[in-house]
């Protein structure tokens, strides 16, 4: 009789959906159970610090809103919200572009998560007295916009690029992090466009203010 061996097919591999398992994925994703908190923390911290300052702001500007104060609190949320998806979009497109797929539920949640740090520094900087021998400290982590008098910068590009500090790194390292751990990519791969792209987009910025204070853009 002819010896037959048996042949195992083995299914071809398939790239990572990007959803949430009740145990979370290999790529990084969180388990489904624990999305909602995640959700929620940075959402309630930003609309707890809009709900505090936006009012402030408008008045000390001098503008009378026509809508009421929570549902300019809730566009501020759902700004921050959408942001994050955007950047998950960018990103994914980024990498769709290489023919690499990027998760982009477990993406767009990670730039939310991230956006913490930014709330983080703004609270940070409402307790701060920029004449005080903390600033400098605080300038290490939140930027030069905590030595500020008054928190107005002295330029355009000091607008645009007070932020920079500790703070902002490490919003780069980790958003850089959770997409090389997504992708299996090492991370000076995964970090490069995303510091180019925060180092473009700011630029962008210092020009956009330089017209709207009605300056010559210069590079």
């Amino acid at each position: 009789m002819e010896d037959r061996s048996a042949v195992v097919a083995t299914p071809a591999a398939r790239p990572q959906s990007g959803r949430a398992s009740p145990r979370g994925g290999s790529d990084g994703t969180p388990p489904a159970w624990v999305w909602p908190f995640l959700v929620y923390v940075p959402l309630e911290a930003w609309r707890d610090l809009l709900a505090r300052d936006l009012p402030a702001l408008l008045h000390a500007e001098g503008v009378a809103p026509r809508l009421p104060a929570g549902t300019l609190v809730a566009v501020g949320v759902a700004a921050v919200a959408a942001g994050a998806l955007a950047e998950a979009a960018f990103y994914g497109m980024l990498w769709g572009a290489r023919g690499v797929r990027l998760p982009f539920r477990a993406t767009a949640l990670a730039a939310l998560e991230l956006t913490l740090f930014e709330a983080l520094a703004q609270r940070w900087l409402e307790r701060l007295d920029p004449a005080s021998r903390s600033a400098p400290i605080a300038a290490l982590f939140v930027g030069a916009r905590a030595c500020w008098p008054g928190q107005v910068a002295p330029s355009t590009a000091a607008a645009a690029f007070g932020s920079f500090g500790l703070f902002t790194l490490a919003r780069i390292g980790l958003f850089a992090s959770v997409q090389a751990r997504a992708l299996a990519r090492p991370f000076r791969e995964a970090v490069t466009p995303i510091a180019l792209a925060w180092i473009a987009t700011h630029v962008a910025q210092v020009w956009v203010l330089q017209l709207l204070a009605g300056q010559h853009p210069r590079g």
